[in-house]
């Protein structure tokens, strides 16, 4: 995934935003300042700084500014603590959850297949729609099931 992480040019910022160029250098002086006083090893913090090599590392500066970071997939999630911002969740490990995005199955059938969702409520009662859907394990013959739908 590393090379999906956005890098910007010191010298296109600095000519282009001057001001937003300053700002992010006075975020990545303070944050380096707050992990030597940690006593942070300088390769994690040369991992972790948002200015390297003549670049700016923008999801650097997002996990360095973020009060959250989550991955939109359990293994997503895994992949940014183990891997992508290994270094950062090792430091911060509060920032990291998961979040899973979109819709529940269920939420999904009721809006887009409603006389599916109305057939499993007469088969097993509407408890699916809330709870784990155990109620189908009885179906698992569906010689009887499939010419209703």
């Amino acid at each position: 995934m590393a090379e999906a992480l956005e890098k910007w040019p010191v010298n296109y910022l600095a000519q282009l935003c001057p001001r937003v160029y300053m700002i992010i250098e006075e975020i990545n002086r303070r944050a380096i300042l707050a992990l030597r006083a940690k006593h942070i090893p300088e390769s994690t913090i040369q991992n972790v700084s948002i200015i390297k090599d003549g670049m700016v590392r923008m999801c650097n500066m997002a996990v360095t500014v973020a009060f959250s970071v989550n991955g939109v997939a359990s293994l997503h999630t895994q992949i940014l603590e183990r891997e992508t911002f290994h270094d950062f969740y090792t430091l911060t490990p509060e920032k990291f959850n998961n979040k899973t995005n979109g819709i529940t199955h269920r939420r999904f059938l009721l809006a887009a297949n409603p006389g599916l969702a109305s057939l499993l409520e007469e088969k097993i009662g509407d408890n699916f729609i809330t709870d784990p859907v155990n109620g189908f394990k009885r179906f698992l013959d569906f010689s009887r099931t499939i010419p209703t739908l």
